[in-house]
């Protein structure tokens, strides 16, 4: 007999329990939700870092400079890096929740996701890495 009879509902996502994480389901947009989050926080720990840094200016020119050699070690490259993969993250996840709110067809939604999604990786990989090397 099959599991669906004609008088009997089928169980929502959120009753699947095991399968809540897959693709497809009801809840496997918490993690895209909980990282937009979280690099939404860091890079907004960036900027007040930035910002404190940068004020290190009004200080005198040995301060800031003191500041910079201190950022030209390469854990600090590292964080750079993160940096630049937060960014990109936050950046495409956003134009992911643009697209889904577009009152167009999903496979045309899909189709409009996948590409920009590569086309914004690609652009930023290449570009970006070799500045990051070079220094």
């Amino acid at each position: 007999m099959s599991a669906t009879l004609a008088g009997e509902r089928r169980k929502s996502p959120f009753q699947r329990g095991k399968r809540s994480l897959q693709y497809g389901t009801a809840r496997s947009g918490w993690v895209a939700w909980a990282l937009h989050r979280i690099t939404g926080l860091l890079l907004l720990a960036y900027l007040v870092a930035h910002l404190a840094v940068l004020s290190s200016i009004g200080s005198g020119a040995a301060s800031f400079d003191g500041a910079m050699t201190q950022f030209n070690r390469p854990v600090f490259k590292i964080l750079e890096l993160g940096l630049l993969w937060c960014a990109l993250y936050h950046g495409l996840n956003g134009i992911r929740l643009v697209l889904l709110d577009l009152p167009w067809s999903l496979r045309l939604k899909q189709k409009l996701m996948f590409a920009s999604a590569v086309t914004l990786s690609l652009f930023v990989v290449l570009i970006s890495i070799p500045v990051f090397l070079a220094g």
